[in-house]
């Protein structure tokens, strides 16, 4: 074992850069996956009221009812992936299997038959969502996992987490269209219907290109944990496992809140059929920050540059409440703007983070159990989104079947501005910066400098299938 100071191992690391084909390969899925995302966030509440007359809060009670379900899948999903031995691994197995579903259930979301009463469709809209979150569990735990086995270095991992930030802005932008298309359709359920088939189409074959090219690292020598009780335990026991996964949570239902509630927000105060436009008033400077971003982390420390964009979301969401969300962009626009530049950071740096908490578990346990984590950060996000959709359906719902447009305010403003606040205060304390990830490579017996710490690219196109 090295005797080097943290500090000095730290700064003499030579970062082992991944193959460009290796991370666009590793982004791929994240283009689909983040188009059927964004679409339901953005438009299923507004569909389902709208095209298949069911009340708002009535949808929330349908997205919370699959979370019972997620409470026992994603863990479970988490450590049989963990435990898989097979020729390709024990991540791409479930990605190539659960790929179809996934495509299924995502259109079968947007394809009712319209000769179903209210209440059918209801049923339907249910099992459609049990299914395709079930399907997701499968893919995404793995992939997920996949990425945190990449490399073992601290800023490569950012480097990861970018150009998936890069594949989830395409799936953004292409969402974005869809949903232009669906809100200005002749017919709304068969335009819907359409769009679900090509996106379910497009995210299948990426999954399967993605799992068929890329290369496990952790197949023989990985050591998982034998119980699922206490994989999820060690979860659980983690501190930095906790604070991450409560700041990404709130800061999942902050901007969740205001994804669901733009198609509202935009008939209420500006123009119908104008969402596309709204949400590129902050998807656009998303995009184009995401590389000052990555300097940032490297000079202040990701965990720090997550929770001050966490502040620069809650300030911005605050200007909304006090200028109005008004007609067209204005003076609008600043808190867009702010809203957009956080959010290149939020969706970069948690990512990144994740593989140094789950090394901080590996030197304590001696296992490695990616799945696990992923699980129950998965679990988190995943009920981020319900609770997103239910908080704008309790916030909105007026006399009977009305909007209240008081409730549409809030929710595109002060409370996802509070969400934001809460993830500042979760992350407090947080600390596993560089430094402190080489003095945990060290401890799993990956020492910065060493012989393990520079293989990972051969390992990467040695190993697997």
């Amino acid at each position: 074992m090295s005797a080097i100071h943290p500090t000095a191992a730290a700064r003499a690391a030579k970062i082992v850069d991944l193959p460009r084909r290796t991370l666009w390969l590793y982004a791929l899925p994240t283009f689909g996956t983040t188009a059927m995302h964004w679409l339901i966030m953005v438009f299923l509440l507004k569909y389902a009221t709208d095209t298949l007359g069911i009340a708002p809060a009535m949808v929330g009670v349908l997205f919370a009812a699959g979370r019972f379900w997620d409470a026992i899948s994603d863990p479970l999903a988490g450590w049989f992936s963990d435990r898989t031995r097979s020729r390709l691994g024990r991540r791409r197995p479930w990605m190539l299997a659960a790929a179809l579903p996934l495509g299924l259930s995502f259109w079968a979301l947007w394809s009712a038959p319209a000769a179903l009463t209210t209440s059918q469709s209801g049923l339907w809209l249910a099992g459609s969502v049990l299914l395709f979150y079930t399907a997701q569990t499968a893919v995404g735990i793995p992939y997920m996992a996949l990425g945190a086995e990449l490399t073992d270095d601290h800023h490569t991992r950012t480097r990861i987490a970018a150009f998936r930030v890069g594949a989830e802005a395409a799936g953004i932008f292409f969402a974005i269209g869809c949903l232009h298309l669906v809100e200005n359709a002749a017919s709304v359920p068969a335009m819907a219907s359409s769009v679900a088939a090509v996106i379910a189409f497009a995210t299948v074959v990426l999954i399967v290109i993605a799992a068929s090219g890329l290369r496990e690292r952790f197949q023989q020598s990985a050591v998982p944990s034998e119980r699922p009780l206490r994989a999820l335990l060690d979860v659980v026991s983690n501190p930095h496992a906790r604070r991450l996964t409560l700041g990404i949570m709130f800061t999942e239902i902050g901007l969740g809140s205001l994804l669901v509630a733009i198609p509202f927000a935009t008939e209420q105060f500006s123009e119908a059929g104008t969402s596309a436009q709204h949400i590129l008033g902050f998807v656009i400077p998303f995009v184009l920050s995401v590389p000052l971003w990555i300097p940032l982390g490297r000079r202040f420390g990701k965990s720090r540059c997550y929770a001050a964009a966490n502040a620069l979301c809650a300030v911005s969401f605050v200007a909304i409440g006090v200028f109005g969300y008004g007609s067209g962009y204005g003076i609008a626009l600043i808190p867009l703007l702010g809203i957009g530049v956080s959010q290149a950071a939020l969706r970069t740096f948690p990512d990144s983070i994740k593989a140094d908490v789950i090394d901080w578990d590996e030197a304590e346990t001696g296992e490695r159990k990616e799945g696990a984590y992923f699980a129950a950060w998965n679990l988190a996000e995943k009920f981020a989104g319900v609770a997103s959709v239910a908080l704008v359906g309790f916030f909105i719902q007026g006399e009977g079947a009305a909007v209240d447009p008081e409730g549409i305010r809030l929710v595109v403003s002060y409370v996802p501005a509070a969400f934001m606040v809460m993830a500042m205060v979760a992350l407090r304390g947080f600390r596993l910066d560089a430094d402190a990830h080489a003095d945990l490579r060290r401890r799993i017996g990956r020492d910065v400098g060493s012989p393990e710490a520079g293989e990972t690219t051969g390992a990467l196109s040695s190993s697997g299938a």
